[in-house]
């Protein structure tokens, strides 16, 4: 049987929490499963600058860098937003009375209780910003058939998230039963938490940044005195990125190849100034791996224009076309979502949909997920 499995991301850079999250989600899928990815694309944390480097431009980036590790993992995904989702949720007057039922009674406290049993050296505060959408995310995956019919999915069967959501979920289920929906909960599967360093401006070690700009990261993290606990929780964050072996120990600027016995045997002795240097190439290293294997593999599945190049090329082409085919081809101007073209189309929307898939399927038209799900990119003019 064909699972669906949904999960979400905050697409503000790609750290290595975020690819840490999408393997352990890729080893938690099998072959034949389908992934529904919704990509938060709105800001949820209060103290981001809004005259910082465009968000939207970045996040851009991110998503391109998200969709080339699906890719380099051959994992089957649809990408949604949760711009676009969290309306669809909040204009069924059922699902917005639900939402704002249990938000009333789930307390900041809850969740950050839940943070803290985390294995973090450092984390984000909770914000009632993303306590909303903590709880609209997980709605939105309840009721994502009836959400999102175009993309023409079975009911979620997994849902994929981090522990702090433990905090929540039973308030969301009891809530539900209250009310009376009848639903079919997806089976709840956690990450494995990885600790996570951060420096105060809340930017996390990602490829993005440059070898000075990881170190300078690091420092922030651990500015003050390590306990003995944190030595052992960066013990455990290295081991997990690297595996059992291309660790490097630096000491007065010299970094020599060692085993994981060799690195826990050392941290004991290691000098702070030692410490942020292991740190720094280790991490560095392993973002160097990422950016040249998993990211490098998306210029190679690119698409390719289908050029016309005779009579023959042309007429495969227009022998796909029909009328019907044509009204569609209309609305697909670049400026109407697939749901805004199924809603115009005079057909039914399961008949819609169908020519939507063949003329994506022949070239014809092609869509792009950013920020919204157009449909763009039509080689004819109605001019």
């Amino acid at each position: 049987m064909k699972r669906v499995f949904y999960a979400n991301l905050y697409a503000e850079s790609l750290h290595y929490p975020m690819i840490h999250y999408i393997q352990d989600l890729k080893d938690t899928m099998k072959k034949g499963d389908k992934l529904i990815l919704c990509i938060w694309d709105k800001r949820i944390y209060s103290f981001q600058k809004p005259e910082a480097v465009d968000f939207r431009t970045k996040q851009k980036e991110v998503i391109n860098n998200i969709q080339a590790i699906l890719n380099y993992y051959e994992v089957d995904y649809e990408i949604i937003f949760l711009s676009d989702a969290f309306l669809r949720l909040v204009k069924v007057d059922e699902f917005n009375e639900l939402l704002y039922r249990i938000l009333s009674k789930i307390s900041v406290n809850q969740v950050e209780n839940a943070y803290r049993s985390e294995m973090y050296l450092s984390r984000r505060p909770i914000t009632i910003s993303k306590l909303v959408f903590i709880v609209a995310d997980y709605l939105i995956s309840l009721f994502f058939k009836k959400l999102f019919p175009e993309l023409n999915v079975k009911e979620v069967t997994n849902y994929f998230t981090g522990k702090r959501f433990k905090a929540v979920l039973e308030v969301i289920e009891e809530s539900i039963s209250e009310i009376g929906i009848i639903v079919s909960f997806p089976r709840v599967l956690y990450t494995n938490p990885i600790p996570i360093l951060n420096y105060d401006s809340g930017k996390w070690i990602s490829v993005e940044m440059s070898k000075n700009e990881v170190e300078k990261a690091i420092r922030e993290a651990l500015k003050d005195k390590l306990k003995l606990k944190q030595i052992k929780e960066i013990i455990h964050l290295l081991h997990y990125l690297l595996g059992d072996d291309g660790f490097y120990i630096c000491k007065d600027d010299k970094s020599l190849n060692a085993s994981k016995d060799e690195l826990i045997d050392s941290f004991k002795e290691l000098k702070k100034e030692d410490l942020i240097k292991t740190l720094t190439v280790n991490i560095y290293n392993y973002l160097g791996f990422v950016k040249d294997n998993m990211l490098t593999s998306r210029d190679d599945k690119l698409k390719k224009v289908n050029y016309i190049k005779d009579a023959k090329s042309l007429k495969s082409i227009l022998s796909v076309l029909n009328p019907s085919k044509m009204e569609i081809l209309k609305l697909c101007d670049g400026k109407n979502s697939i749901k805004e073209i199924i809603e115009k189309s005079p057909m039914k929307p399961s008949s819609t949909q169908s020519y939507i898939s063949r003329l994506k399927a022949s070239g014809i038209i092609s869509k792009s997920n950013i920020p919204k799900r157009f449909v763009n990119e039509v080689v004819i003019s109605f001019d």
